[in-house]
C-alpha cells in the first residue's frame, strides 16, 4: 500500500521487469483483522515519514493472542504509545482518552482505528470502541464478554481542494451496524 514493489534479486528474473507503481487510495479498511496494538504503533511511526497516504481502518487486538478484548489499562497504554507520535495532531485522540478515564477498570472493549496522513503531513488517528455486542462477544468469562461503549466517534475529512464537499464518516465495527438490541436504553 505504501511503495513499489522491489525487485528480487534472482537468475529468473528479468533486470528490466516492471513492477507495479503505487496507486493513491481512498480508504482500505480491514475492521475484522485485529491488528495487534504493538503493531499498529510501529506502522503509525513508519506511516508518520510519507507525506500523505489515504484512510486505513482495521480492527485492533491487545496482542498477539487469539483475544480481541482490550482492558481499560491495555487501552491506556495503547493511547501513551500513539500519543507522541501525533504532534499537534494529539487532539484528535481527545474525545477517546476523556471518554476511556471514566471507565470502570473491570470492563473490556472490542475497539477499532482509522489512521491515515492528511494532505499537511501530519498523522491523524481515531480509535473508536464497538458499540453493539455480537452473539460471540457475550460470555460468562469477564475476558470474553465485551462491554457496548457509549461512543459515538466521527471523522470529518476536509478536502483541499474547494470543489470539493467535505464528507463525515463513522467508523463501525461489524455488528455496530446491525439493528439489534443493546444494553443501553433507546440505543
Amino acid at each position: 500500500l505504501m511503495a513499489t514493489e522491489q525487485p528480487r534479486i534472482d537468475q529468473f528474473v528479468a533486470p528490466d521487469a516492471q513492477f507495479p507503481v503505487f496507486e493513491y487510495f481512498d480508504l482500505v479498511t480491514f475492521p475484522e483483522a485485529f491488528l495487534p496494538g504493538q503493531t499498529l504503533v510501529e506502522t503509525l511511526k513508519e506511516l508518520s515519514r510519507l507525506d500523505a497516504i489515504g484512510c486505513i481502518h482495521v480492527g485492533l487486538r491487545p496482542d498477539t493472542s487469539q483475544q480481541h478484548l482490550f482492558s481499560v489499562q491495555q487501552l491506556t497504554d495503547l493511547l501513551e504509545q500513539i500519543h507522541p507520535l501525533l504532534g499537534s495532531a494529539a487532539e484528535d485522540l481527545k474525545p477517546f482518552r476523556n471518554w476511556l478515564s471514566v471507565q470502570p477498570t473491570d470492563l473490556r472493549f472490542n475497539v477499532g482505528c482509522l489512521f491515515m496522513v492528511d494532505a499537511n503531513a501530519r498523522l491523524r488517528v481515531c480509535l473508536h470502541p464497538k458499540l453493539v455486542r455480537s452473539k460471540f462477544e457475550r460470555s460468562a468469562l469477564e475476558e470474553e464478554h465485551m462491554t457496548e461503549a457509549n461512543l459515538v466517534s466521527l471523522v470529518t475529512l476536509l478536502p483541499t481542494n474547494n470543489t470539493l464537499l467535505s464528507i463525515t464518516l463513522q467508523p463501525l465495527l461489524c455488528s455496530d451496524a446491525l439493528h439489534t438490541a443493546t444494553d443501553n436504553p433507546d440505543c
